[in-house]
């Protein structure tokens, strides 16, 4: 019984860790041109020496994230509900479309309910698409400059780094240009 309860939590985690090395071991391989096992190998070594610039990193997009996604997909459907109940707003974005041909009756439906439902699955696909690209890049920028920082490659901090008081240890090394 305990084997059965552990076991589907073990590969969850290992399945967790896959994913971010995958997502890793690809940015290496654009890096150093090199093949996946080697560029695996790079990136487990990498993360294993700057574990606490990757949790900080990956923590604070993973916030930015889920906030973001909240923000844009309630946002946007607030909007829409905003244009469906309110005349005011109604009238004045229907004289905007009155411009454009045939598209006067656009904002006229019956079922405000569905017309809702409907906008905020859009607005959440099109919050969890872009801050997924976010997350995405914001990883791979945090290991191009760790890789900058271990190989000696000569590159200034950026000002948000210093200012934040985030920049990796190595980067004291680097002088102030």
């Amino acid at each position: 019984k305990l084997l059965c309860c552990c076991c589907p939590c073990c590969m969850a985690c290992l399945q967790k860790v896959l994913e971010m090395l995958n997502e890793m071991v690809y940015t290496d391989v654009a890096i150093r041109g090199c093949n996946y096992p080697v560029a695996a190998k790079n990136v487990i070594k990498m993360l294993a020496t700057d574990l606490d610039v990757w949790a900080l990193v990956h923590g604070s997009t993973r916030i930015v994230r889920v906030l973001g996604e909240f923000a844009i997909g309630a946002g946007g459907t607030f909007v829409c509900y905003l244009l469906l109940t309110n005349p005011a707003i109604a009238s004045r974005a229907s004289e905007v479309l009155s411009q454009v041909q045939g598209a006067s009756d656009m904002l006229y439906t019956s079922d405000t309910d569905g017309t809702l439902v409907a906008s905020a699955v859009i607005c959440f696909g099109v919050a969890t698409a872009f801050m997924t690209i976010f997350d995405h890049a914001a990883d791979a920028l945090m290991y191009c400059l760790l890789y900058k920082r271990d190989n000696n490659v000569d590159c200034e901090v950026p000002e948000s780094f210093k200012l934040a008081g985030v920049a990796p240890a190595g980067y004291q090394k680097y002088p102030d240009k």
